[in-house]
């Protein structure tokens, strides 16, 4: 790891090439694209430059020899240059990107969640089958955001924090109906505003408030 730390910040020292319109920048490339508005509607990366303390940016431009495969988290070297006007085209970036080289690639295990997830036990007891809809979450982590229903109302909230082992929900926001099985209801959002880190296991979905389980879930197509 300290190896790593060494390669990478001589990465990010490296500012400039013989030629004073290119310079050599080291980027993080989040796993998946996101919808974004450039000339016409199209797909953006999101990047962090190395060592930027920052939320991801949305990225408009392409990087020429970058084989980009969803799913991944990247570490990589880009040769940015800064073109003569005459060569900028119609509409376009003055800044031209290369790769220079991958320096990481990475599974991104935040993608595990990224599903739909119907209720099976709650405080560690089986769901009583009272419900004419079962209690359920999608989480799109590429939106960071979830929606479901908790067996009556729908809801809606963001994702505020998720990586390997954490995961926290927003305020709930939802529709208000009078339920049959509201104190039900009620527990499942209670329980899902209480979380802070999961487990995925076959298919299977533990949420946790510290230790202590208060949902599971299972995988649905």
């Amino acid at each position: 790891m300290f190896k790593k730390l060494i390669v990478l910040l001589g990465l990010a020292m490296m500012s400039c090439s013989s030629d004073n319109n290119k310079e050599v920048k080291t980027f993080l490339v989040n796993s998946f694209k996101v919808p974004c508005e450039g000339v016409a509607p199209m797909s953006c990366y999101q990047i962090k430059e190395f060592a930027e303390v920052s939320e991801w940016r949305n990225f408009y431009n392409q990087i020429d020899g970058f084989n980009y495969e969803p799913g991944f988290l990247y570490t990589i070297e880009v040769e940015v240059e800064t073109l003569p006007e005459n060569e900028v085209p119609a509409d376009g970036s003055s800044l031209k990107y290369t790769l220079v080289s991958v320096v990481e690639q990475i599974i991104d295990s935040r993608l595990s969640v990224n599903d739909i997830w119907v209720l099976e036990t709650m405080n560690g007891e089986l769901l009583p089958d009272v419900f004419s809809k079962r209690p359920y979450i999608e989480i799109q982590v590429s939106r960071n955001q979830c929606l479901g229903s908790d067996g009556c109302n729908n809801f809606t909230s963001k994702l505020e924090q998720l990586d390997e082992k954490v995961i926290r929900f927003g305020p709930f926001a939802g529709t208000k109906m009078a339920c049959a099985n509201g104190d039900l209801s009620f527990q499942f959002v209670e329980n899902l505003s209480q979380a802070n880190g999961y487990v995925v296991d076959q298919g299977l979905l533990t949420l946790f408030k510290d230790k202590q389980e208060l949902l599971t879930l299972r995988k649905t197509d």
